[in-house]
């Protein structure tokens, strides 16, 4: 079961985002939060209050927090606010504000049973020795 939680136009550019996701994204959504929380990032607090929404989408679905785990995390370019500096001789200069689209998506652990894990190990032995004949 696939749990999504999207936020959109947040004020942190993409670039600086994906950083971030970086980090996170092969920690458990408990640690991410706690992890977030100490990053002295521009971007870290936004994400961390979305990681926290979609546990909290989790629960409401009646999904343990606890056997949770990061099945995408994307991040998207938003718009931009055009925006204007003044300079010299009565010009001015552009530059964009960027903003950014998140969407955390998570999924159960799947636990492997004992019986799965021998089909798998007995599949690996009989392919690897593929020049026997």
């Amino acid at each position: 079961m696939n749990i999504l939680a999207k936020a959109s136009y947040v004020r942190v550019s993409p670039r600086k985002l994906e950083l971030l996701v970086r980090q996170v994204k092969t920690l458990t959504p408990t640690e991410a939060v706690t992890r977030l929380q100490f990053t002295p990032k521009s971007g870290a607090e936004s994400l961390r209050k979305l990681i926290i929404s979609a546990m909290a989408n989790a629960k409401q679905q009646n999904v343990a927090t606890s056997g949770l785990r990061f099945a995408k995390i994307e991040v998207l370019p938003g718009g931009s606010m055009k925006r204007f500096r003044a300079v010299s001789r009565g010009m001015a200069h552009t530059y964009k504000k960027r903003m950014s689209h998140v969407n955390v998506i998570l999924t159960e652990k799947k636990v492997q049973t004992q019986k799965e894990e021998n089909v798998q190990v007995q599949m690996t032995n009989a392919k690897s020795n593929p020049k026997s004949k």
